[in-house]
């Protein structure tokens, strides 16, 4: 299915909820894969994936594995800026 026919089907889909019809479970995660799928081109630099590195730590006694954010993120900021030089990039957090 091209993106074109993926992006009718969700506009169709989306009249008709907000027509007040509903829609089954599993209607909603296909639709819900099509999003990500279009979406996913436009998080990477041109359509590519970027190269992420895992660091990581683990602890011989415990087997307990630790992961090394900072170092992850300082390395993707580096990747991105030198993808986008004409951009600034940032970095935030959840939780």
């Amino acid at each position: 299915m091209t993106e074109y026919e993926k992006l009718e089907l969700l506009h169709s889909q989306l009249d008709e909820l907000i027509n007040g019809n509903q829609l089954p479970i599993d209607e909603l995660k296909i639709l819900q894969s099509f999003v990500e799928d279009i979406r996913e081109k436009h998080l990477t630099n041109k359509g590519e994936k970027m190269n992420q590195k895992i660091y990581y730590s683990v602890d011989e006694g415990t087997g307990e594995i630790t992961l090394d954010l900072y170092a992850m993120e300082e390395e993707a900021i580096e990747q991105l800026k030198e993808a986008n030089p004409d951009k600034k990039v940032t970095s935030v957090y959840a939780s």
